[in-house]
């Protein structure tokens, strides 16, 4: 729910605001190829949802890493609800 609008400060940006370069850098860097090093893992979990192992999927998972590096008490329990 969205609290009371002269509540909200019109100076603060909103919360997409600082999520969009990661967004978009997840978008661009899909197409760029992964160094033989990095095995190559294509999944196809049906006809619409396909995994590969690309920048952003090594992005996301380092960031979930460092997550649960960080916080493993709040991270466990976000994995498990």
């Amino acid at each position: 729910m969205c609290p009371h609008p002269s509540l909200v400060s019109s100076l603060e940006p909103p919360l997409s605001h600082y999520l969009q370069p990661l967004r978009s850098f997840q978008v661009l860097t899909a197409q760029i190829p992964v160094p033989s090093v990095i095995p190559a893992i294509h999944r196809e979990f049906n006809g619409y949802l396909v995994f590969d192992l690309n920048w952003p999927a090594i992005h996301a998972g380092l960031y979930i890493l460092y997550y649960l590096a960080l916080e493993p008490v709040a991270a466990v329990s976000l994995f498990i609800l």
